[in-house]
């Protein structure tokens, strides 16, 4: 959803950034002190704001990236891709550290229900992961026509056992 302009203080700071820079060629560059005309506190409490431009702003096709401690700009297309693995690669270590607080827990403490939910919880996390990795491994190794999923107990186990490994 595109932005509408708003009474709104809080949300006004954000389309006023994204009105200013919808039309921005690629390469616009805004420094911290501009940024402070629009948005209060641009690298404290306002920094909200930038991002949800940023987000209104990607819609469009134009990606708003921070020059660390000078302000931000837009980001040329061949950018995208790279700021997107990166996004990924940070997402993808912040699952792997959910689904080790998730796989060792001490289950003898947990109720029934509670430990229905850890499990849940670990399929949830653990088998984008899984196969996430098996697909990067088979990318190398030759391609098998039919691939066994492991059960959960067997995943689970698998992951218990890797951890005790390292």
């Amino acid at each position: 959803m595109l932005p509408k302009s708003s009474p709104n203080p809080e949300l006004s700071m954000s389309v006023q950034l994204f009105e200013r820079l919808k039309n921005a060629p690629y390469g616009t560059f805004m420094s911290y002190d501009e940024l402070s005309s629009i948005v209060s506190d641009p690298q404290g409490e306002g920094r909200s704001h930038i991002l949800r431009a940023r987000k209104w702003l990607l819609k469009i096709g134009k990606l708003l990236l921070c020059k660390t401690g000078e302000g931000y700009y837009i980001g040329m297309p061949e950018e995208h891709v790279p700021w997107a693995k990166s996004e990924n690669e940070s997402a993808k270590r912040k699952a792997s550290k959910a689904l080790e607080a998730v796989v060792y827990v001490d289950f003898s403490q947990l109720t029934e229900p509670q430990k229905q939910l850890a499990i849940e919880e670990q399929l949830r996390i653990g088998l984008p992961y899984a196969l996430a990795n098996r697909i990067a491994r088979q990318k190398t190794l030759s391609i098998k026509t039919e691939i066994k999923m492991p059960t959960a107990e067997e995943f689970l186990e698998a992951l218990r056992a890797k951890k005790q490994i390292e």
